[in-house]
């Protein structure tokens, strides 16, 4: 059995921030949507995947058919996705109604899901819902009180940053 590495990271400010520690890791594919991490990791020793479509001007992502229908040929192990919000919502959300469908195709392909938000998302919610907490494996997040821990209890497993770690 061969590890593929291949991961998908989802356009945004917190799957950017991820994307800046790529350098520690080794021989990793990473496909993306997003305009941003492309020209970062378009620096660094990693494949590079780039999905293309039509640019999203708000956000630099790239959506629509085109980009579906090529992550729909890709294998992914992980996709690493963020969100605008999920207040009072059964799973994350977005403002984008066009990210919606590339958000859908990938959770589809991909392995293993994991949401990456900071707890201001606990307090906001975007117009679009694109998943359910329960299509997730991972939520990593700061920590967050009692009550917003319940938004987030159907994901399988909850991780906890502090900033400063």
């Amino acid at each position: 059995m061969s590890i593929r590495n291949i991961h998908f990271l989802d356009p945004g400010s917190t799957t950017l921030a991820l994307a800046k520690y790529l350098p520690l890791k080794k021989g990793l594919t990473i496909v993306t949507n997003s305009l941003a991490i492309a020209q970062l990791v378009s620096d660094m020793k990693h494949d590079l995947i780039f999905t293309g479509g039509r640019l999203q001007k708000k956000g630099k992502a790239f959506v629509g058919a085109f980009t579906a229908n090529n992550i729909d040929a890709i294998q992914i192990d992980t996709v690493f996705m963020g969100c605008d919000g999920f207040l009072n919502t059964d799973g994350p959300t977005t403002f984008s109604f066009e990210e919606v469908l590339i958000k859908q195709h990938v959770i589809k392909k991909a392995s293993q899901k994991i949401l990456l938000c900071d707890a201001s998302k606990f307090e906001k919610t975007g117009t679009y819902t694109f998943a359910s907490f329960k299509d997730y494996d991972v939520l990593i997040t700061n920590p967050v009180s009692n009550k917003e821990k319940e938004f987030v209890k159907d994901v399988k497993e909850v991780i906890y940053v502090n900033a400063d770690q």
